[in-house]
């Protein structure tokens, strides 16, 4: 067998990467444990976000399990439906007051929270939601995955294309950023460079500034 992550630090010198931050999706469950066992083997080399489901019955033990053993620099929240916790919650909101405890234990806790919004119109695309919570919590850093999910698709639909571009725009709040990771995988007509891509990292820097995006 061959251990994955022994693989991923070996690499990481050639690309000029000093750190790597593990992010945990919904698919395989919860993974806490097995991530922390990552980090104490690599502790110079990653950082890891913790994975939470904010809607799940024993929410507020579970959170105080994560942070009563310290590791983490981030809550990783997959809200995406195909994927993730709106798949699971259909009602999931993030601006949901029952919630709302949340983002002031990360934000108290200076920790960042990383989350996956999911597909343009879907129900998990809550941009207005995560402006709120931004809004609210200047100090906390706030990183939504994968440039908000641009397609060609949505590119050619105007009423989808303003909604990414109001996602994006939650980048000229000084805390909010967005990751670039899977940009291909919206792109299954395309092979390599990835024309696509790179005209949405243009675009997207064009509105927010590339200071906003992280590779």
């Amino acid at each position: 067998t061959v251990d994955t992550g022994q693989m991923l630090v070996a690499n990481m010198d050639w690309a000029g990467v000093d750190k790597v931050v593990l992010l945990q999706g919904t698919a395989y469950g919860e993974c806490n444990d097995y991530v922390r066992k990552a980090l104490a083997h690599y502790p110079d080399r990653l950082l890891a976000a913790a994975f939470f489901d904010p809607w799940a019955m024993d929410n507020r033990d579970f959170f105080q399990n994560i942070i009563d053993r310290p590791g983490f620099c981030a809550i990783k929240l997959e809200c995406s439906v195909a994927a993730g916790l709106c798949g699971l919650h259909p009602e999931g909101r993030l601006d949901d007051p029952e919630i709302a405890w949340l983002w002031d234990e990360i934000d108290d806790r200076n920790l960042a929270l990383v989350i996956d919004l999911g597909a343009i119109d879907s129900i998990s695309y809550q941009t207005r939601a995560v402006r709120g919570i931004a809004e609210d919590h200047p100090h906390m850093p706030v990183v939504i995955a994968h440039l908000a999910q641009p397609s060609p698709a949505a590119e050619a639909n105007p009423r989808l294309w303003r909604q990414w571009q109001e996602q994006i725009d939650l980048g000229l709040l000084p805390n909010v950023y967005f990751d670039t990771a899977a940009l291909p995988a919206y792109l299954p007509d395309e092979d390599f460079p990835y024309s696509s891509a790179a005209r949405y990292l243009e675009l997207a820097a064009g509105r927010i500034g590339a200071g906003e995006l992280m590779w």
